[in-house]
């Protein structure tokens, strides 16, 4: 069964170009394309005109009728008996068609069929999820609602014929649509986000006081929904005062305000998957970068974890890594075994024995040792843990290329998002960086100050997530995901062994800004970590997971080497008093919770390793887990 796509348009200029192409990349293909002008400018006639497909129909009113009549005359000559609404500044996923359908296919009694939809604004940057509700169940509920957003819906041919739109109506010709025929017609919203719905940064405050006049013009056609005189009063006044209030705002140039009400944040991967389909339907997409780069992956492992280590590795390639180097950090006998038949079995795998575990800094010293005897253009540093997405190095390419363009006298460095890292993650969902990392002064990632204006901001922050903003600068990173030109790698050197492990990564990392470069991270550079971070392996994070940890040694490292950082940094802004009292807070939290979970000992390991952080004493060395 084919499918009929309408599509009225006015003036919507180059933005309905994205439309249209988007209908032009459906998974798909058996449609039609009613591209119905309702009396366009010359521009948007134009664009709509440019494209030559035998699929595509082209209509125009001579004068404006409205979209209600532009969408009752698009029924009328549709040829098939599935009709999709679209708008001409909307963009549709490519698998907006088929997986509508098929829903219609599974369910012929279904009438009308909508999905949930990301949100862009003007400029097509992906902002989040267009927050909506679900679907009203009562006469009051879809009152409250507009139930579909509309370019989402698809329905029968012979539904829309039976329910035409009321063309009386300048605005709401959805809602009054659904308050009409709700009763005797069967309404269905899946939760797939398939269409990217278009809202201006700056919302015409105009239009919402207009469209609140028809909303009350609505409600009245329908009073007989409401459960009382009272409530139906309630409404019309609530409507008054919105439409006062959005006057009133409107001479303060506020109307952006509004605008952070429609949306709700992606997490990680989503974001990054619509990202990049977005991307490529308006023809932003980036070329191909790994193919044209050689690229050098290294990661380090230990213990008995050639598993981890093979599906790390595995990734790698798959994403385009031209070789990849496997520092052996004094693993297991029988991981040795394992690792050696995984080198032997694919001529791209170099593998580097060490004999012992001196930590994560010897072990990454040692693969950019490697890398650099070799003849890559970049390094691409991750944990035995890493699991990357498929095309995260192309995205890390092409950010590292920008970086390199902007800065080129300077060291630069890309890492990827690792939505298990609590500061990706905050980062990613709008968090600004300086809210998001501790500040210096901070002690053991707590900063007094920091905590009391999260509290008064409420973390209510605006989304960094767009194409412009998707390389964020950070001021350290982690090895996992990290990617680096040779030439920064030259100037920035090698990992400080003295460290052993843990905070080896922050160290080696801050010197790229401390040297005049940039260290950014790529949102849309997805890398999972497949094992949990090990002070979460007890069920605890934070210092509880630091005085839960049944390891002391790497307690140790862990408390003395972040202490010896933010000691450090404290020092070279001067920011000792502020540093004094992050500590005081910070210890007494360490005996609170000691008493409390009666870990005495471990307790002591936190002070001892505290005490040697403050004087930069590194003489204890790392010689692997107890």
């Amino acid at each position: 069964m084919s499918v009929s796509i309408g599509l009225p348009y006015t003036d919507q200029g180059e933005i309905l170009g994205y439309a249209i192409r988007s209908i032009l990349a459906q998974s798909f293909e058996d449609w039609e394309l009613i591209l119905y002008g309702d009396s366009p400018d010359n521009q948007t006639r134009a664009i709509a005109h440019k494209f030559n497909d035998p699929r595509i129909r082209f209509y125009e009113n001579n004068s404006r009728n409205g979209l209600a009549a532009t969408l009752n005359q698009i029924t009328s000559v549709a040829r098939y008996s599935l009709i999709a609404r679209m708008d001409g500044d909307d963009i549709m996923h490519p698998d907006r068609i088929s997986i509508q359908k098929r829903a219609f296919d599974s369910d012929p009694s279904i009438d009308v069929l909508g999905t949930r939809a990301y949100l862009i604004d003007e400029s097509s940057n992906l902002i989040g999820l267009f927050k909506e509700p679900s679907l009203p169940e009562t006469g009051e509920a879809f009152l409250n609602s507009n139930a579909f957003s509309h370019p989402t819906v698809m329905a029968t041919k012979k539904w829309l014929s039976e329910n035409p739109y009321d063309e009386s109506l300048l605005r709401g010709e959805d809602k009054e649509l659904w308050l009409r025929t709700w009763k005797h017609s069967k309404f269905v919203k899946l939760q797939d986000r398939l269409m990217f719905y278009r809202r201006p940064r700056q919302m015409s405050l105009t239009r919402m006081r207009k469209d609140e006049a028809y909303n009350r013009h609505i409600m009245s056609m329908y009073a007989r929904y409401e459960n009382s005189a009272f409530s139906r009063a309630r409404r019309v006044a609530a409507s008054h005062s919105k439409e006062k209030a959005f006057a009133a705002i409107g001479l303060f140039g506020l109307s952006s305000m509004f605008f952070d009400t429609k949306w709700d944040a992606l997490d990680i991967q989503e974001f990054s998957t619509a990202y990049k389909i977005l991307e490529r339907l308006t023809e932003r997409e980036a070329f191909d970068s790994v193919a044209q780069t050689s690229v050098t992956a290294a990661t380090v492992t230990y213990g008995d974890r050639w598993e981890l280590t093979k599906r790390t590795v595995d990734a790698a390639l798959n994403a385009g890594a031209a070789g990849v180097i496997i520092v052996d950090n004094g693993s297991a006998r029988t991981a040795q075994t394992e690792l050696d038949r995984i080198a032997s079995a694919d001529t791209r795998i170099r593998l580097v024995r060490l004999k012992s575990n001196g930590g994560s800094a010897v072990g990454f010293a040692q693969a950019v040792r490697s890398f650099i005897q070799s003849d890559g253009e970049y390094l691409w540093l991750l944990d035995d843990d890493n699991e990357c997405r498929p095309d995260a190095l192309g995205e890390l390419i092409n950010a590292a290329r920008s970086l390199e363009s902007a800065d080129r006298a300077y060291p630069v460095g890309v890492c990827a998002v690792r939505p298990s890292n609590p500061l990706h993650a905050a980062i990613h969902m709008g968090v600004s960086v300086d809210s998001a990392f501790p500040p210096q002064g901070s002690f053991m990632y707590f900063d007094l100050f920091q905590r009391i204006r999260r509290l008064l901001e409420k973390l209510k922050v605006q989304t960094p997530k767009t194409p412009g903003e998707k390389i964020i600068d950070v001021p350290y990173a982690p090895y996992g995901g990290l990617l680096v030109p040779r030439e920064s790698l030259e100037v920035v050197g090698y990992p400080n062994i003295q460290l052993g492990l843990y905070e080896d990564d922050t160290e080696f990392t801050a010197r790229f800004r401390k040297l005049g470069g940039r260290l950014a991270i790529c949102l849309t550079a997805i890398v999972n970590d497949i094992d949990p971070k090990w002070t979460e392996s007890n069920g605890h994070a934070g210092l509880a997971g630091l005085i839960h940890a049944s390891d002391s040694k790497r307690t140790f490292f862990a408390v003395r080497n972040r202490v010896a950082f933010d000691a450090k940094r404290s020092e070279e802004s001067r920011m000792f008093l502020r540093f004094a009292l992050n500590r005081l807070i910070f210890s007494s939290a360490v005996i609170a919770f000691a008493i409390k979970y009666r870990k005495f000992n471990q307790g002591r390991q936190i002070f001892a390793a505290t005490k040697a952080g403050l004087k930069s004493d590194f003489s204890r060395i790392f010689f692997g887990a107890e």
